[in-house]
């Protein structure tokens, strides 16, 4: 599920041996904040699912869906649950004997795996704007979210390795690689995710992974050579 031995953004693999978190947290994507080799045991963030006005009246009905994952709002946690709810202790709150840090619930568990997934960009923006974890560790998790935009028959470019610079269409995908027919070949070879992008055409949905529009999406207007002009929807306007 997570990242070991290094700090970093990561999610689980399987639905059957994901944290074990509760059924609450399945799927659910975490930071990892620190590693303890020795005892085997990750310190994590994750984005909470509490609905404080069910809370207030007692557990979650059985067979109702989990809340929709939020940062933590202290207001709405006093408001339905009363002043006395949330404990104040510097950077952190405590709640419901859950701590609390820069809007995230803050666990220790040592059920994880310990390879690294690819996330989505929707995960990603969950932790965008977070103070506490380091701006190079979004950026990392941005780009690995972009490896997943890539489907079976998207023309795409290969950016490093031995063919470096070729071009071909993908043929099937896995989590880490995907199998590419080379262009104007009779030859299909695997790539590591990593080491493709897409080779962009006007109409193409992007996500910018770095700059001042970093985490927002958009539509390529027009390409010229490496350079993209896409539509942001979001700022309604055009930009490069």
């Amino acid at each position: 599920v997570l990242t070991t031995r290094k700090t970093g953004i990561a999610s689980r693999r399987r639905t059957d041996r994901a944290l074990n978190l509760g059924s609450v947290y399945a799927s659910t994507l975490a930071y990892v904040r620190d590693f303890d080799e020795r005892l085997w045991v990750v310190s994590v963030f994750v984005v909470p699912r509490i609905t404080y006005r069910e809370l207030s009246k007692g557990k979650r009905p059985r067979g109702v869906l989990a809340p929709t994952p939020a940062l933590f709002d202290e207001y709405e946690a006093k408001k339905h649950c009363g002043e006395a709810s949330v404990e104040v202790r510097n950077q952190t709150r405590l709640f419901r004997n859950h701590l609390f840090e820069d809007g995230y619930l803050s666990l220790r568990t040592q059920k994880f795996y310990s390879e690294e997934v690819i996330p989505t960009g929707k995960e990603i923006s969950m932790f965008e704007n977070s103070k506490v974890i380091p701006r190079e560790m979004i950026l990392r998790g941005l780009e690995r979210a972009a490896m997943r935009r890539v489907t079976v028959g998207d023309p795409v470019k290969i950016i490093s390795g031995e063919l470096r610079g070729a071009l071909g269409n993908i043929k099937s995908l896995s989590d880490r690689e995907a199998n590419v027919k080379i262009q104007d070949e009779d030859v299909t070879v695997s790539i590591p995710l990593e080491a493709l992008r897409k080779d962009m055409r006007i109409g193409d949905e992007v996500l910018v992974t770095g700059g001042a529009l970093i985490g927002l999406t958009g539509w390529v207007v027009s390409v010229d050579g490496e350079a993209l002009q896409i539509y942001v929807r979001k700022l309604a306007k055009q930009v490069h």
